[in-house]
């Protein structure tokens, strides 16, 4: 532990500060990305992520429909419906993939690997960033649970 002149313990700030040009910028890009998003920011900012959740979602309800334990033939409609979205899911996944990084998310790589590699101190001051920056937005919906 270490003492100022053996008076008081030194202690070490635990908190970034908010109000930096980097917090700045990642709020301003937040903030832009949330408007634009209409409450889906995860699927704005990270389309090709949320393209292959509901992949994975539509394959799991294909699959289920399959393989029904009740013994019940699945419902012909269903399938097809079901298949055709697939499909239709797996053909924008590729337009999605040839699309340039949302500003967001490019800030995001510029920012961290500036100097040519991976700095962990930039990922854990990114981290306080979005967590000040999400913090009076989760209030109102821990609260109304």
């Amino acid at each position: 532990r270490l003492t100022l002149a053996g008076d008081l313990p030194v202690l070490l700030t635990t908190d970034l500060p908010t109000h930096s040009r980097t917090g700045m910028k990642l709020a301003s890009l937040l903030n832009e990305a949330e408007a634009r998003a209409g409450g889906q920011l995860l699927a704005n900012v990270f389309p090709v992520s949320e393209s292959a959740s509901h992949l994975a979602r539509l394959r799991a309800q294909e699959k289920q429909l399959l393989e029904a334990e009740d013994g019940a033939a699945p419902d012909d409609a269903t399938i097809a419906r079901l298949s055709e979205q697939v499909h239709a899911l797996e053909q924008g996944r590729r337009a999605l993939l040839s699309r340039p990084l949302s500003p967001l998310l490019d800030f995001f790589v510029e920012y961290l690997l500036s100097e040519q590699h991976l700095a962990h101190a930039k990922v854990a001051e990114f981290g306080q960033h979005i967590a000040a920056w999400r913090a009076p937005r989760l209030a109102p919906l821990l609260e109304s649970r």
